[in-house]
């Protein structure tokens, strides 16, 4: 059996992961488990950062990744249509994580509100 090899990307921040292992029936033959691919966006809204996020996620699903999405917020009638339930190509693979972390404070604070829900998101 070969280690777990982690490799972090510094695009977008995306982690893909990497398992080898000996297939158990016979030991000549190596098995290759699905290598995964977890992209992790504050919000998946409409803008251009989402649209990179989709299209890098829908490219990883095409050369035969296993794709997921995690964010604090994917509102269906706010989002591009991959991710619209439940018909959208990527939206069974959208995981919503501290939704309940509110934007801001009175109008205030947003920048720090992003920082503890992208805090939350990663922890």
């Amino acid at each position: 059996t070969r280690p777990t090899t982690t490799t972090t990307l510094n695009c977008c921040q995306t982690k893909a992961e990497t398992r080898f292992s000996m297939s158990s029936s016979d030991n000549n033959d190596a098995t290759l488990t699905v290598k995964k691919v977890v992209f992790i966006h504050l919000d998946l809204g409409i803008g251009g950062a989402e649209q990179l996020v989709l299209q890098l996620a829908t490219a990883s699903q095409d050369l035969g990744y296993q794709v997921e999405l995690v964010t604090t917020r994917c509102d269906s009638d706010h989002c591009f249509a991959s991710v619209k339930r439940p018909s959208g190509r990527l939206s069974q693979n959208v995981h919503i994580y501290g939704g309940w972390i509110p934007p801001n404070i009175a109008g205030k604070g947003t920048a720090f509100m992003s920082t503890l829900r992208m805090w939350y998101l990663t922890w």
